[in-house]
């Protein structure tokens, strides 16, 4: 038997039916182009990331440094009136202050005990 693609007139019922597929066409394009949407900008979110990481790193190999948490001490030279910041890891002086009158003030008590202060203002001739 042969057979032939021709046009073939639509019954009410069979319109109907069409007309409900083709509403959930529509409703399946407009769910997909939303969750494009969503990983769309979840795409542009992490490329964006990873673009200023790899931004970062750059400036760091070509500077030769980055920032970190360092530890520090702060040494007070009562003779200078002066407060240097100094490097644990590598001994040098980071920051230099001058002394105001709250840094004279020293502890004399440990921390568990009653907490007092003297002050030490120099010579005194």
């Amino acid at each position: 038997m042969l057979k032939q693609i021709l046009p073939v007139k639509l019954t009410d019922e069979e319109k109907l039916e069409k007309a409900r597929q083709l509403s959930g066409l529509i409703d399946e394009v407009t769910s997909l182009q939303e969750e494009q949407k969503v990983v769309s900008a979840d795409y542009k979110k992490r490329i964006s990331e990873k673009d200023l990481d790899a931004k970062t790193t750059a400036k760091i190999i070509r500077e030769g440094h980055e920032l970190r948490a360092v530890e520090v001490i702060e040494h007070k030279d009562y003779g200078d009136r002066k407060i240097r910041t100094i490097r644990k890891d590598t001994g040098e002086v980071v920051g230099i202050k001058p002394m105001e009158l709250d840094d004279f003030q020293e502890e004399i008590f440990g921390e568990d005990r009653h907490r007092g202060k003297i002050a030490y203002l120099g010579e005194h001739p």
